[in-house]
């Protein structure tokens, strides 16, 4: 389904927020628009529409983090059980 279909609908409610540790040089190129993907283990059941809490870590929470939606994925020449995650920024407030 379309991330324009999801706003208002029933599937945009189900949506889970996935929180994650990101290191620093990775969230700085998020924070600038540079990198716009993830490459994580499937092990969450990753679904289009679903929130992601990108959390910087540097041995510790430094306390800033990143929103996005997945907008896109597939596993294609990935190792088995990794997906590439598409992703689109969102403003911090979607997730209050």
């Amino acid at each position: 389904m379309p991330l324009w279909e999801l706003d208002g609908t029933e599937d945009y409610k189900k949506a889970i927020c996935h929180c994650l540790k990101t290191k620093p040089m990775y969230f700085e190129q998020l924070l600038l628009g540079y990198k716009t993907h993830e490459i994580r283990k499937n092990d969450r059941n990753f679904q289009v529409g679903d929130k992601l809490e990108l959390r910087e870590w540097d041995g510790g929470y430094t306390g800033r983090k990143l929103f996005f939606i997945i907008t896109h994925i597939t596993n294609y020449k990935q190792k088995k059980g990794f997906v590439v995650l598409s992703i689109q920024k969102q403003p911090s407030n979607i997730f209050i």
